[in-house]
């Protein structure tokens, strides 16, 4: 895995380790492509687009010279652009933000296709897998068939297993970056909690009156339009039970001198640890399940 963003390195990585991959992490293109010349191990390259260097779309077409069966994963927040148009046929593109189950599923897609071109059978990674809902369809945007002129592979992963799992807590992770939107949400459902982004405070807005119950709002303060003590005094007026998480690298901004009541303030850089912590206190150590341990 590649990407530049150490926080989105860490939390996609530990989740594909968590779920049964193995996984090594790297945070440039340069390094990436002396790690799959020396490994011959690794399946799948998994990168985020837009890095210093070597750009996602540059690493896949030196890494195909170096491992030419080598399969590709590229995640950006920018799906509309131009460099993306000449990606290697049969990569798979992810755009920001996703699921754990997006994500799962292209990744299994493409070991899938791996292992089939080497004459191997496939099975899932590990029996955890199954309590990963939403791996409902992958749909293929292209085939083998050249007479296609788009040959990229994307996927989609929609709805719910039929199988019943625990009721979870419904959260709102609120930034106008995607790479930050992305990892909150990540680490959000990892730790119990289900997630419906936003990009901004009015995106946030329109989910609140959506009627969805939600337990939980964790939000960047300085955000385009909206920022996040006005939004969650917004929220508040929508849903009083509201939990409301203000992150911010800024906390001696005047606008964080008055927060509303139960609304809690969580200063960059932190630890994992100290996000979990304020999460157990709020919903209680038998609802949030991920361990204490990790940072």
């Amino acid at each position: 895995m590649v990407d530049d963003v150490a926080d989105v390195l860490v939390t996609v990585g530990a989740f594909l380790v968590n779920t049964g991959f193995a996984v090594r992490k790297v945070a440039n293109g340069d390094t990436a492509l002396r790690l799959i010349g020396s490994d011959p191990r690794i399946d799948v390259l998994v990168t985020d687009f837009a890095m210093p260097g070597l750009s996602g779309a540059d690493l896949i077409e030196q890494a195909g010279q170096i491992r030419p069966q080598l399969k590709a994963l590229v995640i950006t927040g920018y799906p509309n652009a131009d460099g993306l148009a000449e990606l290697p046929p049969h990569t798979t593109i992810l755009a920001k933000p996703f699921r754990r189950a997006t994500l799962l599923a292209a990744v299994s897609s493409l070991l899938a296709r791996r292992r089939k071109f080497r004459g191997r059978p496939w099975s899932q990674p590990t029996k955890r897998q199954s309590s990963i809902r939403g791996i409902e369809r992958l749909t293929s945007m292209s085939s083998d068939d050249d007479r296609r002129v788009d040959r990229r592979w994307h996927v989609i992963a929609t709805g719910t297993s039929d199988a019943p799992r625990p009721v979870r807590p419904l959260s709102l992770p609120v930034d106008d970056a995607p790479d930050v939107l992305t990892t909150t949400g990540v680490f959000l459902e990892a730790a119990g909690f289900d997630v419906v982004r936003g990009c901004n405070g009015d995106a946030a807005l329109a989910s609140l009156a959506s009627g969805q119950k939600f337990a939980l709002l964790v939000t960047d303060y300085a955000m385009p339009g909206l920022n996040g003590v006005e939004l969650a005094a917004r929220a508040l007026e929508k849903r009083l039970t509201l939990k409301v998480l203000i992150i911010t690298g800024f906390p001696g901004t005047d606008g964080l001198s008055q927060l509303p009541p139960g609304v809690a303030l969580l200063v960059k850089p932190f630890r994992r640890t100290e996000l979990i912590a304020r999460l157990k206190s709020w919903f209680g150590t038998g609802q949030v399940d991920l361990p204490e341990s990790r940072n």
